[in-house]
């Protein structure tokens, strides 16, 4: 068996390398390369890289919309609280927008007005105009969101309610609930796919 040369690095990824190296990391404490399963590229930051809290907000900036993971969990928090504030008001306009336009904004509950995520749940399929429980259901993992529920209508009314989800959390709520995928409509708690709380 030959072994083949390694296909260089593209351009774009050389550059990001660079940007990511004047942020001060170490270039031999990280990679840069395409990944097909994702469709994008993937920066992967080792704990040899010296990445710290304070280079967050440059690797942010370098990297742009292209997926990083950091090895250290701290730092890789960091990140994600990050992206979560630059995110916010752009995640917050979205989901009002799509609120107003079904006019299901006035008298939007806050999380702090209940006792628990389930309670709150409830309030928000209320406002989408459903019954309480239709789509958020309780599991042993936590609360799940079943887009299945609603058969034939679940499309609009998932709409509604992950953009009251999505407008809660931009407003600073902490709600935290999974999802159960579309191809994943059989009941069981142990394919839910956990969302991350907004901070």
């Amino acid at each position: 068996m030959i072994d083949m040369p390694q296909t260089p690095p593209s351009a774009y990824e050389q550059v990001l390398v660079q940007k990511l190296v004047r942020c001060g990391l170490r270039p031999d404490g990280f990679t840069v390369r395409y990944e097909a399963e994702l469709q994008s590229v993937e920066v992967v930051i080792g704990e040899g890289s010296g990445a710290t809290k304070e280079h967050v907000e440059c690797i942010r900036q370098a990297a742009g919309s292209e997926i990083v993971t950091i090895r250290d969990p701290a730092v890789q928090r960091a990140y994600e609280d990050r992206i979560g504030e630059v995110m916010r008001p752009v995640m917050l306009a979205s989901a009002k927008t799509e609120l107003e336009r079904r006019g299901v904004l006035n008298d939007f509950p806050r999380r702090s007005a209940y006792p628990t995520d389930k309670a709150f749940a409830e309030a928000l399929e209320r406002q989408c105009g459903l019954v309480p429980g239709a789509m958020f259901v309780e599991s042993a993992g936590g609360l799940i969101l079943r887009p299945d529920a609603m058969g034939g209508e679940s499309f609009d009314k998932l709409t509604c309610v992950l953009a009251a989800a999505r407008y809660a959390q931009a407003q600073g709520d902490r709600f935290t609930f999974g999802i159960i995928g579309n191809e994943q409509f059989a009941p069981d708690p142990e394919k839910a796919v956990p969302t991350r709380p907004t901070r």
